[in-house]
């Protein structure tokens, strides 16, 4: 991929907030070289790391630190783009690996030196990335013992993102387990229970197997008694940060109230990668 591109931009930032400043970034090298000012020389080093994505969060150790290193290289003459990219864990490819690329003006050497720099410098700092998630059930207990919120449980488990249904039940049927209400809301797929709560419509009771249907990797189905909040085409406009004004198409979609806890059920697996699924609900 490196060496058939002109030129490579990643984002800065995970979760990715920055798309438009690395569209900006990348239309201004296109133009440098169509101008005929840059030559774009590139380099690729990849540590023999695969980060989990816990501790690929770019606002703080170890990320800063490399990043940090990454933009002063950019403001050294002659360097163009550098891009740190962590790596996806469950990329079912065998170059999947944090990665690094530097694109310079017309200078190879260079820009192998400081490619391989940055590899170096993650690979010493690998411990750094090792991550204890907490289980779920004492996740839990902590939000029940917490005074103020919010909290977000991210089951990374299941994102569909990554290629997985998003219709895991193991959270959601802890929640209920331990018994917490009153504003806990999820997003799973399941077309047969968003039906079935659009036949009910707002306002009325329904009974349904909810998610664990895909394979056994995910839980089991959950017998649940719902109240139908409300039905939906599923679109909306993404607010932002991440997506801003992109257009979320999940088709019909239902928010189904369980226990206290607001779920929305969709026919299309989506990522909750942005608040406005909080409005979305309502």
């Amino acid at each position: 991929m490196v060496r058939e591109a002109d030129v490579l931009v990643g984002y800065d930032t995970y979760p990715h907030i920055d798309e438009y400043e690395r569209s900006v970034e990348s239309v201004d090298l296109l133009a440098k070289i169509l101008d005929g000012k840059l030559k774009p020389t590139k380099a690729l080093s990849q540590p023999p790391m695969l980060p989990a994505l816990q501790a690929q969060f770019t606002g703080r150790h170890p990320m800063t630190k490399l990043l940090d290193e990454a933009h002063k290289m950019e403001q050294l003459p002659g360097f163009e783009a550098v891009t740190v990219a962590a790596g996806f864990p469950w990329s079912d490819i065998k170059e999947a690996s944090m990665s690094f690329i530097v694109v310079t003006n017309n200078d190879q050497k260079q820009a192998d030196a400081l490619a391989q720099e940055l590899s170096d410098l993650a690979w010493s700092i690998r411990r750094d990335f090792l991550v204890k998630p907490m289980p779920v059930r004492d996740a839990l207990k902590r939000v029940k013992a917490a005074k103020e919120g919010p909290i977000v449980l991210a089951d990374i488990g299941d994102n569909p993102g990554g290629g997985t249904p998003c219709d895991s039940t193991f959270v959601i049927k802890a929640v209920l387990e331990e018994g917490l209400t009153g504003g806990v809301f999820g997003v799973i797929w399941d077309l047969v229970a968003a039906a079935k709560a659009a036949r009910a419509g707002p306002g009325n009771e329904i009974e349904v197997n909810l998610g664990g249907h895909t394979d056994r990797l995910h839980g089991k189905p959950i017998r649940v008694k719902a109240h139908v909040k409300s039905v939906s085409d599923g679109q909306w406009l993404v607010k932002g940060p991440m997506g801003t004004g992109s257009l979320t198409e999940m088709d019909l979609t239902a928010v189904l109230n369980v226990a206290g806890n607001d779920l929305i059920v969709t026919p299309f697996a989506s990522s909750p990668s942005t608040l406005s699924y909080i409005e979305a609900r309502e």
